[in-house]
Formats: C-alpha cells, structure tokens, sequence
C-alpha cells in the first residue's frame, strides 16, 4: 500500500465508531485507503483510552533540554532562587528546595542537571568558575622547564613512544 498522510483526528474517531458498530476492521481500512495494522493501532488505542486517546498524538523527539522532565512549578522555582539568590549555586538551591514542603518527597534533579538550568534559563546570574594553579614548588618556569625537559634534566627515558618512564634524574 503507498504511503499516504497521517490519519487526522477525523479519521481516528470514524475508526472507532464504526468498529464500534460491528464494520470489520479491514473493510474500514479500505474505507480510509491504510493499511489494516493502522486501522487496528487505532482501534486498540480507542478502546484502551477513550476518544480523547484518539486526540493525543505526540509526533517526532520528545522535548529537551535542561530538567524538561520535571513539572514547570520546579523549574520556576529554581529559576526564582537563582534570581533572587544570585551568589547561589546549585548545590545550595537543591538544599533550599530539599527543605521546602512542596518539593520534599518529590524526585530532585541532579546538581549537574540544575547547573547546566541554570546556564539555559538565567546566563546572567551564572558566575565564571575562577580557577587557580597550584604549582607545589618553585615558580612556573621552572616547572616548564623539567616538563620540556630542558638543559637542566640529566635523566633517561626509557620505553616506547607510549609508555615512556623516567629514570633517575642526576642534577
């Protein structure tokens, strides 16, 4: 059978009306020019969930993005703290809505998952991480310099181009 458009909601509701009325399922798919499996999906889905089954027809991906599986109310939520709260970060919001009475025995999101909310909802209160290195000993440039191994390593390098190893350092 070629293919053809999907059954509008018309189409769905005479399905199950007429199959409701004894019509077999085949002679109606000859009706509406599908296939029988299509008339059949149809019919089931009639008669597990009523018409308003027939009406719900959620077509391609299902929504993404940050904590889109969690109710609004969490997301607004959220958001409302960080606004209020700037300095706050995630971790500090989850405990906030972990004492709150409407979200206590609710599924909290990850503090990666309000993180990258954050980032999507409201960039303008996100903080940059600021990061420091740590140089154990000496300043920078001598620690360069052993890494380059300059003049000054006196060591041998033993091993393949993967697993090189280090011995001894005469200095």
């Amino acid at each position: 059978m070629p293919k053809r458009e999907p059954l509008s909601i018309e189409e769905r509701t005479y399905i199950y009306h007429q199959k409701l009325q004894g019509v077999p399922l085949a002679a109606i798919a000859e009706q509406l020019g599908c296939s029988y499996y299509t008339a059949r999906k149809w019919w089931r889905r009639g008669k597990a969930e009523g018409e308003q089954g027939l009406r719900q027809s959620q077509r391609g991906r299902p929504q993404r993005g940050a904590l889109s599986t969690y109710p609004e109310a969490l997301r607004d939520q959220i958001k409302a703290l960080k606004c209020s709260h700037p300095r706050w970060g995630p971790d500090r919001i989850l405990v906030e809505l972990g004492e709150d009475p409407q979200w206590r025995n609710e599924r909290l999101p990850s503090r990666s998952q309000v993180a990258l909310y954050l980032k999507e909802a409201c960039p303008e209160h996100v903080q940059r991480q600021r990061r420091e290195r740590f140089f154990p000993s000496g300043s920078q440039e001598s620690l360069s310099g052993a890494r380059d191994m300059g003049a000054g390593f006196q060591g041998s390098v033993v091993g393949g181009w993967n697993s090189r190893q280090y011995i001894g350092y005469r200095g």
